[in-house]
């Protein structure tokens, strides 16, 4: 499966409405061999193998019947967003070791989670105007430029920007992501753009570890979810994120045809700074008055139904 993104010079031209770049650039996760779920034949057919983990990049365009089939759709998503994280589908484990969407997410960043959630969100937010991969954002406090990861631009003017990471561990590696995000959302207002966008940072890897303390005490890694929220959370400036397992459950929802407008529900969401971040279970908020973190299904957010 080969989708195609553009190129540009740096975030003022992708957010110009005026520009599209005709620097298309193709790229591809089984293709570019990340991903052993599918093989061809001696006469050029695809077929999908044991190895496949249903990750859904493949769901769309010319192998979106064949991709379809593999998966017995439709998938049973009853239980997204409801509480409780999911369990995403798996594959064979034999001389497999990326065997699912949370190992595939967990390394190798610009050539896995960056592509794949890339490929899907091109797919799931609505008619694409626009979209990029590593748009530099210009700082006038900083010699070096900044490269926001990702960045889709509906026709319905709706842009979604996102900060990969592959682990909780490589999140908090250097906690450089609070300064980046400051300077991107600076260089976004030095654009002159008056629109709405969302601004996000998504991890890959195990989402049990990306749960707030609290809520979750099977995930042993000491004080690091804590220390993720703090930074997320932060008084001044809140940092929304998004798992990769959430965008696994919006994608399979789009391909059951049981939402649409996901864009614009996503940057209606976090417009509620005590939402602090979606995964697999719902919405992260953040109780203010009692000072403690909740699970809310998104059943119950106004903007969602």
């Amino acid at each position: 499966m080969i989708y195609s993104f553009q190129k540009y010079s740096n975030i003022t031209s992708f957010l110009n409405p005026g520009e599209v770049s005709d620097v298309n650039k193709e790229f591809s996760i089984p293709m570019a061999s990340e991903c052993k779920g599918i093989k061809s034949n001696s006469q050029s057919e695809i077929n999908f193998t044991p190895k496949c983990f249903k990750c859904n990049f493949c769901a769309f365009g010319e192998l979106e019947e064949d991709y379809k089939r593999f998966i017995n759709f439709p998938i049973d998503d009853s239980n997204y967003f409801n509480g409780e994280l999911v369990d995403l589908p798996s594959a064979s484990k034999l001389n497999n070791p990326t065997c699912s969407l949370e190992t595939f997410t967990e390394k190798n960043e610009r050539s896995r989670i960056q592509k794949w959630e890339m490929g899907i969100l091109k797919n799931i937010l609505g008619e694409n105007y626009k979209i990029s991969e590593e748009i530099m954002a210009p700082s006038n406090d900083d010699d070096r430029a900044g490269r926001i990861d990702i960045g889709v631009y509906n026709k319905n003017d709706e842009i979604i920007l996102l900060e990969t990471k592959t682990t909780l561990n490589d999140t908090l590696n250097d906690e450089r992501f609070v300064a980046q995000f400051e300077k991107y959302h600076n260089s976004i207002n030095a654009s002159n753009f008056d629109g709405e966008y969302l601004l996000c940072l998504s991890i890959g890897g195990y989402e049990q570890e990306l749960l707030p303390p609290g809520l979750s005490e099977t995930a042993d890694v000491g004080n690091k979810r804590a220390r993720l929220y703090n930074l997320l959370n932060n008084k001044s400036k809140r940092i929304p994120m998004i798992s990769a397992n959430a965008i696994w459950c919006l994608s399979t929802m789009y391909i059951n045809n049981n939402i649409d407008d996901i864009a614009k529900k996503l940057i209606q969401i976090f417009k509620d700074e005590s939402n602090i971040a979606l995964l697999s279970c719902g919405v992260i908020r953040f109780d203010k008055d009692n000072e403690k973190y909740e699970i809310l299904p998104l059943y119950k957010i106004k903007v969602w139904i």
